[in-house]
């Protein structure tokens, strides 16, 4: 699974990794694994990506992005969100970003705000639609402290990988998911 925060080695970036919430690679849940980088999560907020026996080993994983490929800059203004299933690595579906389908369903206008000043409510709107879809892990290229804090609330694991391509971090999730 995933490398947690207190491990010795790197882990996942949401709060996970490298002992001290710094890490961004990839990580087991004993620490060990791979990458770097920097990260701000309380080690209290932390929730675990334990898989039980009710899921029969499965994990839902959703990753936000422009093209099917990489992981977005911006969770709002991304197009998609894509759903795979594990340890198989599977693409479930890819859908619309229901902010993206707000803004163009009523026609907003995006000034030079940044996205927490934009008022569409992604901090709220996002951790619920990914509720809604049984999401265990919710993968982007960065979160703001709203978005993570309602993420943890509904038990769904924010993460923020060193590679933002989708094929290599899919790759490491089935990796660690064998180590484990």
């Amino acid at each position: 699974m995933f490398g947690k925060r207190n491990g010795s080695g790197q882990g996942l970036r949401n709060g996970q990794g490298q002992g001290q919430g710094r890490g961004r690679g990839m990580g087991l849940r004993d620490g060990s694994g791979q990458g770097q980088g920097r990260g701000a999560a309380n080690r209290n907020q932390q929730k675990s990506l334990n898989i039980d026996s009710k899921k029969e080993n499965k994990m839902k994983v959703a990753f936000v992005t422009n093209n099917g490929t990489t992981v977005a800059k911006h969770i709002g203004l991304a197009k998609k969100i894509a759903f795979y299933q594990f340890p198989e690595g599977e693409l479930i579906e890819i859908v619309e970003n229901p902010i993206m389908k707000k803004i163009k369903d009523e026609g907003i206008k995006l000034d030079k705000e940044s996205e927490g000043n934009r008022h569409l409510d992604v901090g709220h709107k996002i951790p619920a639609f990914l509720k809604q879809n049984s999401v265990d892990a919710f993968v982007t290229y960065e979160f703001g402290k709203g978005v993570k804090d309602n993420l943890l609330e509904f038990g769904i694991t924010p993460v923020v990988p060193q590679s933002h391509n989708i094929e290599e971090i899919i790759e490491m999730i089935k990796k660690n998911q064998e180590n484990r």
